[in-house]
């Protein structure tokens, strides 16, 4: 099953830097988008009422207009639905206090937007080793313990 990277993004050219770079490296994702935050928590609200399958990574700008990127992580991290999806912030800040605040909110990563295209192919060929390609679940299922050897 193809891995889903929803980007959330209000600028056109970055969400399409992140497509050409995923379709340069041969990356087999299935991508959402969203232009901003109320998009995004929309779209995933609209996936949970339908019973459709939930992205298994979501790349977050943090400067969105309208909701912040900081207010959706917060909403995400906070949804039972959703809470387990790994978000990625993804910005051009550098400003230790986003940093630091992403991963306070449950950021599992925080990426700087590359300056250049051969920067984003390097940048998201990582991504997707680490993040899309080694396992994807469904954050819906119940995990099982693993049953423990007698000792």
């Amino acid at each position: 099953m193809k891995p889903i990277l929803l980007i959330v993004d209000d600028n056109l050219g970055d969400r399409e830097l992140v497509r050409q770079a995923l379709a340069e490296i041969g990356s087999a994702v299935g991508i959402l988008e969203a232009a901003d935050g109320d998009d995004a928590l929309e779209l995933l609200e609209t996936l949970k009422r339908e019973h459709k399958r939930l992205p298994d990574v979501i790349l977050l700008d943090l400067n969105l207009v309208r909701l912040s990127g900081h207010e959706v992580l917060s909403r995400i991290k906070a949804d039972e639905a959703f809470h387990s999806i790994p978000v990625v912030v993804y910005t051009s800040s550098q400003a230790g206090a986003d940093i630091s605040r992403s991963y306070h909110l449950g950021a599992a990563s925080v990426l700087t937007k590359p300056l250049t295209f051969g920067e984003a192919e390097i940048l998201f060929s990582n991504f997707v080793l680490f993040w899309l390609r080694p396992v994807t679940f469904d954050p819906a299922e119940k995990s099982q313990e693993p049953e423990r050897a007698e000792a």
